[in-house]
């Protein structure tokens, strides 16, 4: 009886055993699978905002060019005070980019 009954407990403990694995194998799954879409999501906001840095810089680069060519015609007080020899004092100061490119910088 003692024998029958250990049997009975260790074939419960075997199926619920085996439904726990199961049941955590798809949530394994699930979670691998929810990964994978945010590792997608993550390298096309990457994308997103390497191309966004990229234009900024390409536009600050603009800006400075624009700054430069109204500032050597007329005295400005925005300019005025600043010199090119101190990069501190400087709003616009060249930075290397991530990948390479050299763009500018605003100090503010």
């Amino acid at each position: 009886l003692l024998l029958l009954l250990f049997t009975i407990t260790m074939s419960d403990d075997a199926v619920d055993c085996k439904q726990k694995y199961k049941t955590l194998k798809q949530k394994l799954k699930i979670l691998i699978y929810e990964q994978e879409c945010y590792k997608e999501e993550l390298n096309i906001c990457q994308r997103k905002l390497a191309k966004i840095s990229k234009d900024n810089c390409i536009l600050l680069d603009q800006l400075l060019k624009y700054e430069n060519l109204s500032g050597s015609d007329t005295d400005s007080d925005a300019t005025e005070g600043w010199s090119n020899s101190d990069p501190e004092n400087n709003p616009a100061v060249k930075m290397e980019t991530n990948n390479g490119e050299i763009g500018t910088k605003i100090n503010q």
